[in-house]
């Protein structure tokens, strides 16, 4: 989420939607090229779901 100045300024908000049920939405806010950090979460969040489906409990 960003608006015209944040884009000037090269920082905005990044929304973290989780199943956390106390909290499933938090917001990054005023952060450096936020979808720099959008991608690198999506990334690793992807990396880490499907490390999980391949690994089993000891």
């Amino acid at each position: 989420m960003q608006s015209l100045l944040d884009r000037l300024l090269g920082i905005g908000s990044v929304a973290l939607i989780s199943t956390d049920k106390t909290s499933p939405v938090s917001v990054l806010r005023w952060m450096a090229a936020p979808r720099s950090l959008r991608e690198l979460i999506r990334t690793r969040a992807y990396q880490v779901s499907h490390r999980h489906v391949f690994t089993r409990a000891t």
